[in-house]
Formats: C-alpha cells, structure tokens, sequence
C-alpha cells in the first residue's frame, strides 16, 4: 500500500484587493488554514502555480487581471486545473454568477457575507477534494489503474501511461516522469499531491508492483524474470516491495497462476 502523507493543513490562496477585506479573510482563516495572500490577479495566478494550493478564495472585480480571468487560467492551466475556486463579489446579479460558474467557478458567495458560512462552503469543498484522493488513491493501491470519471483523472491516466511506457527501465524514476509531463519535479510533487495524496516516487513504485501482480498471475514467467520486466534490477527488493504492498509474497501470486 502506498505510504500514507502526513496530515498538513490546507493551504488557502485568498486574492483580493481590498487590504480590509484581505485582512479581514486572513485573520479568520489563519487558525484553521495556511493562508497565502495576493492583491491582483496577476500576482494570484503566480502563487497558485508556485504552491498549487489547496483552494482559491478570488475576489471578481480586481486590477490588471479580474478574478473572472483569474479563475479561467487557473482551470485551463494543468498544474492547477484541479483546484476548488470560491469567487466573491460586490454585486449579486445573476448573470454575473452565472459568468463565474461557466469560468469554472465552484462557488459563487456575494459580499458582505457571512464568514460562517463561508468557512462552511470551504470544508464543504476541501473535504469534497478529500473523498476525491481517496478514490484515486485506492484505485492506484488495488489495481495501479485509475477510473477516469472527471477531467481532472486525465492527468492522472497520463501519468499511467508514462510509467507503462517505461516500466522495464530501473532508472526511470521522477525526474524523467516529470520530464515526460511536462512538469518541474517540484509541481510533479505538488499536483499529485494534490491529486491523490501521494509522491511521484509512490506512484511509479505502486504501478510496478501491480503489473508485476497481473504478470505474476497471468503468465509463467519466475518471479525474479517478472522483477526485471518492472524495472527491479534486484530480485530481493522487488520481493522486499511487492510484499509491502500486497501483504503476501510474489511467490503466493506465481504458484496461484500454475495452479490454475
């Protein structure tokens, strides 16, 4: 099984050009949240890109790049594309809230409003992102496939694919993956962190140990000929892996196959 992440805090990205307002947000959300903190769109999109945070909090009408901007790059960007974005405005008609949610908006609050209600909108969304990686992250344990089921699994099947693509070479590992992406290995981290919870060098290994399993089963190659088609150049680690992952030896798998 996958090593389980450390519980952090959610990193909250609040944008907004009103210093009162901005204040105001940071103050009520720094107890429960890492809070980053942006006074234009400009400088919103930069941080969200740098630290892919867990959720944006946007204002709409902000200078040099309007939270309606912000929010469209931030959904049409693959590093960030997976991120919640709350949009918060002055003016309340409907069309306008109906421009946010066609950008990509999940939530669409009108000021003044009610903090309560706003830090309920926001668990509501973080712990939505929650069952999210949870899905994925199971889905990679039991079988190193995920079911695509949204846009954002896109990514995720990419990332499949570059790992299959290479899953005989033992020195492929996250700084080709993230080559192969078209990430820094730092964003590679953050976005699948993101993603499901996990590292790149977690989901390359889980992958491996899976297809070892299905070849384990599925053909009558030995086990230490399955550990080089995966990528172990050591049979002794492949074994040392593969039982971490499935609690029972490569050897239960193989005798299962010649059995049959």
């Amino acid at each position: 099984m996958m090593d389980q992440q450390t519980t952090e805090r959610a990193t909250i990205l609040v944008v907004e050009d009103n210093a009162d307002v901005r204040l105001v947000l940071e103050t009520e959300l720094e107890d429960d949240y890492v809070v980053l903190l942006a006074s234009h769109g400009c400088e919103g999109l930069e941080l969200a890109i740098q630290n892919v945070p867990d959720l944006v909090i946007t204002d709409v009408m902000m200078p040099e790049m309007s939270g309606l901007e912000l929010c469209r790059a931030i959904k049409h960007n693959e590093v960030t594309n997976h991120i919640p974005v709350i949009m918060l405005t002055a003016r309340g008609q409907e069309y306008e809230q109906i421009e946010g949610l066609e950008v990509g908006a999940n939530d669409y609050i009108s000021k003044p409003f009610s903090v309560p209600i706003l830090k309920m909108r926001i668990h509501n969304l973080l712990e939505s992102r929650r069952h999210y990686r949870l899905r994925i992250l199971q889905q990679l344990d039991a079988t190193g496939d995920i079911e695509a089921v949204s846009f954002e699994d896109r990514f995720m099947e990419r990332v499949l694919a570059c790992v299959d693509l290479h899953l005989s070479e033992p020195d492929f590992g996250v700084e080709q993956l993230a080559a192969e992406v078209g990430m820094s290995e730092r964003t590679l981290q953050r976005k699948l962190k993101a993603m499901a919870d996990t590292t790149p060098q977690d989901v390359i290994r889980s992958i491996r140990l899976n297809r070892a399993r299905s070849l384990l089963e599925s053909s009558s190659l030995s086990v230490s000929e399955v550990a080089f088609k995966v990528g172990f150049q050591e049979p002794t680690n492949f074994s040392r892996s593969f039982k971490k992952q499935f609690s029972l030896p490569p050897s239960h798998f193989r005798s299962e196959s010649e059995d049959a």
